[in-house]
């Protein structure tokens, strides 16, 4: 991997033989061959827009991780862009991004109300499925019957709100929404409720209670390299 820090941004290069890819549905695939290169804006301290997008470049064919326990599903299209499943070619590249808008009031210095946040971000993971989906709604909206089932070509919309309890006691919610599906134009993947301690004294690490009503799961966890 290959980090260059520009006077905003972020400049990464990564290329991995061979490489691990998770898909919105939590399965994991063993990619021969990829190759990453991504341009991100630096954080906001408090409040403001930042941004990430870049190119993925795949080489081989995927195999999912531990297929002997499930349907044996086909790789998501991200990892063979723009192409119909019969004519994927073992070499593809596809394009990337997403963008956070931050708004923060506080500095969590204070022992009560001094840190309310909230974060919204969109991702796409591929530019290339995201069109294919347009054009499939486009065609159904024209009378054709042919759907495309593929959901990772869907936005992924993020919402994370935090809210300071008490010292280092930081409440937060969670929530992660599928754009374009559902009833109502979004439909929820995954909401997180948890509580946070931060580590203050250690100035890293904090300890994290969560709980997730619709995987019905929670854990007590230490993540030592956040706060």
């Amino acid at each position: 991997m290959f980090v260059h820090p520009l006077e905003k941004h972020d400049l990464t290069v990564e290329a991995a033989w061979p490489d691990l890819f998770l898909d919105h549905k939590g399965r994991f695939w063993d990619v021969p061959e990829s190759l990453n290169f991504d341009v991100s804006s630096l954080a906001p301290e408090t409040t403001g827009l930042q941004y990430r997008f870049g190119v993925h470049k795949s080489k081989g064919d995927p195999q999912q991780v531990n297929a002997a326990d499930t349907s044996g599903d086909a790789p998501p299209a991200s990892l063979f862009p723009g192409r119909e499943d019969t004519k994927r070619s073992p070499i593809s590249a596809d394009a990337f991004g997403s963008a956070c808008c931050t708004f923060q009031k506080g500095r969590f210095s204070k022992l009560y109300g001094d840190l309310t946040r909230v974060d919204a971000r969109v991702d796409v993971s591929s530019a290339s499925a995201l069109a294919k989906r347009i054009f499939h709604a486009i065609r159904r909206s024209s009378g054709s019957n042919k759907t495309d089932d593929d959901a990772s070509g869907s936005p992924r919309l993020s919402l994370i709100f935090q809210q300071q309890v008490a010292g280092p006691i930081v409440f937060k919610v969670d929530s992660q929404f599928e754009v374009g599906a559902g009833k109502y134009g979004a439909q929820m993947e995954d909401l997180i409720y948890s509580l946070n301690y931060s580590l203050r004294l250690l100035e890293s690490g904090k300890v994290v209670a969560w709980y997730s009503p619709k995987r019905k799961e929670g854990m007590v966890e230490l993540r030592v390299f956040e706060f």
